[in-house]
């Protein structure tokens, strides 16, 4: 056997440490849930609502996309158990950003099953239908719900961090992590 010397060895294990670091990064990354301001506008108080954070199979979105927000947020649910999403719950009494770190066990839960997209899926109450086409017209294709996002999972997924907005009936993908809204803002 080889002796490398104590150079050798603590090369050898910086170079360990590299691996195992860029493994972990490459595996998983940070996500941050909040508010907006404008949601405690629109309802006159920040509402209580549920919000899930899962990466799913193919197989998973399309059954969640059938069933629809309101049948997945539904008691009892066996989509929503089978996922074991990471729950946020927000109210007028806790609007805190959520925050979903790499080193969270949900993360080895999902990554087993090599998960090929991105879930988040809140139960805002549903934005009131469009007007009915008039008669004889064939109806508008149906919009996918913006109450939740499913996002392919590519290569560049896990580059970089992921920050969402919870707005009157939508979610928005922000830039920066949302800040927990200020209670002064309530139903201004």
């Amino acid at each position: 056997m080889v002796d490398f010397g104590y150079k050798g060895k603590v090369f050898s294990v910086l170079a360990l440490c590299a691996v195992l670091s860029l493994a972990s990064c490459a595996s998983r990354y940070n996500f941050a849930v909040g508010l907006s301001d404008e949601l405690a506008q629109y309802y006159g108080i920040y509402p209580s609502l549920e919000a899930d954070l899962a990466l799913v199979i193919d197989s998973e979105a399309d059954s969640i996309k059938a069933a629809g927000v309101d049948t997945y947020f539904e008691p009892g649910n066996s989509i929503r158990q089978k996922l074991v999403p990471w729950t946020m719950f927000f109210s007028d009494e806790s609007i805190e950003t959520a925050r979903l770190v790499e080193y969270d066990d949900h993360w080895f839960a999902w990554l087993e099953k090599n998960p090929t997209q991105f879930l988040l899926i809140v139960n805002l109450p549903p934005v009131a239908p469009a007007a009915a086409p008039p008669a004889g017209a064939a109806p508008p294709p149906a919009p996918s719900d913006p109450r939740m996002i499913l996002v392919p999972m590519d290569k560049n997924f896990f580059i970089q961090d992921a920050f969402f907005k919870i707005e009157p009936a939508k979610i928005s993908k922000v830039n920066v992590a949302p800040e927990t809204p200020k209670p002064e803002n309530k139903g201004k």
